[in-house]
């Protein structure tokens, strides 16, 4: 019995052994034609880290506005109305124009303006599908980014009208995401005040001043209000100009684009973004069409419908202290400076007192003025 559990044993063992032998010394099967063991070795699956991943996927991260193009980021009270961003005429600050923050909910007052480059959020349009619309804006975030690199790259070569006039369209476009857009305006604006508002010659050939002319002279041959010419370049009389005075020109006019949707006017140089200025509407709201300013004054008589007159100077005025007259009934005008508690928003496109200053001096007579829902 002894003997036969032994003999097992050893076959046992000796059956291990042949094995061990035969995987020690087995040839390796050569690769296919045409590849190396390296290729094949290579086919193996990469080893991918899920640690680090997202349960709602990758998210697009732009970069920012450049550090010497950032704008400011001080949000002021929502309840501010009165905004002191822009200089007033004859001022030594380098921009006129200050980025704009429009409140997510359009108030029944003028809303108030910021220094904050923050985001104007577009609704998605109902008539697509989500699969659809995510599909655009994953199209427009990659033709954004790759545009932002190019931007970036424009800027380093001091290129700042090519950077502005690359990034434009980007504006009109509403199937980017919040985050796009952010990011998107913050550039818009930075580079808005530095081509067209600050006194850098970035628009056209510095201007030297002949004889006798004035600013409004100069003004009125770059199609824009002498009152933006002033600002920019720190004119404190615009009728008095010594000769060989250097200027910085904007040839304009400018236009713009009243958003009914987005309770947001933005104006343009040409193709060029040029700012955002948000909007209240009054009882008489504008209806949809092209129009051209007709005439503008500093200061104008209320008409109510049913009879009523609010004069110039009075601080209830609904137009305040600037009236931009559109034709048809439509126009765009400033606040009252001393709003009664209460009372319903009179008149049709009403700005905050600042902006409807700066706004009054960017379109001239003869500038073109959308308005779309």
């Amino acid at each position: 019995m002894n003997t036969m559990k032994s003999t097992a044993v050893i076959l046992v063992l000796a059956g291990v052994l042949y094995g061990v032998y035969t995987a020690l010394n087995k040839q390796e099967s050569p690769p296919p034609p045409g590849m190396t063991a390296k290729d094949v070795e290579d086919l193996a699956p990469p080893a991918i880290d899920f640690s680090s991943g997202s349960a709602s996927g990758p998210t697009s991260h732009l970069p920012a506005p450049p550090t010497t193009l950032t704008p400011p980021s001080t949000e002021s009270p929502a309840s501010e109305l009165h905004s002191t961003t822009a200089p007033a005429a004859g001022s030594k600050a380098d921009s006129l124009y200050a980025p704009r923050r429009r409140d997510a909910q359009p108030s029944t007052s003028p809303p108030a303006s910021s220094d904050a480059a923050s985001a104007s959020f577009n609704q998605q349009s109902s008539f697509e599908s989500p699969a659809a619309d995510a599909s655009r804006t994953s199209l427009s975030a990659f033709s954004l980014r790759r545009d932002l690199a190019t931007a970036e790259q424009q800027i380093q070569e001091s290129k700042l009208r090519a950077a502005l006039a690359t990034l434009s369209p980007y504006y009109s476009q509403s199937d980017l995401s919040a985050e796009d857009r952010a990011q998107l305006v913050a550039w818009l604006d930075a580079l808005a005040a530095k081509v067209i508002y600050s006194r850098e010659h970035l628009l056209d050939s510095p201007y030297q001043v002949r004889g006798s002319e004035t600013l409004f002279d100069i003004a009125e041959r770059c199609h824009v209000p002498a009152e933006l010419l002033q600002n920019i370049n720190g004119v404190s009389d615009p009728r008095v100009l010594l000769p060989n005075t250097t200027l910085k020109l904007v040839p304009g006019p400018l236009r713009a684009e009243v958003n009914i949707s987005t309770s947001e006017l933005t104006v343009y140089l040409g193709d060029l973004y040029a700012g955002r200025f948000p909007f209240t509407l009054g009882n008489e709201p504008p209806p949809p069409g092209d129009f051209e300013v007709k005439d503008r004054q500093p200061e104008r008589t209320y008409y109510s419908a049913d009879g009523r007159t609010i004069a110039a100077n009075d601080p209830t005025n609904p137009y305040g202290q600037c009236w931009i007259d559109l034709g048809a009934s439509a126009c765009i005008h400033g606040s009252p400076l001393s709003p009664a508690p209460g009372a319903p928003a009179l008149g049709c496109i009403s700005l905050s007192p600042q902006d409807a200053r700066d706004v009054y001096s960017i379109l001239s007579r003869g500038s073109r003025v959308v308005i779309k829902r």
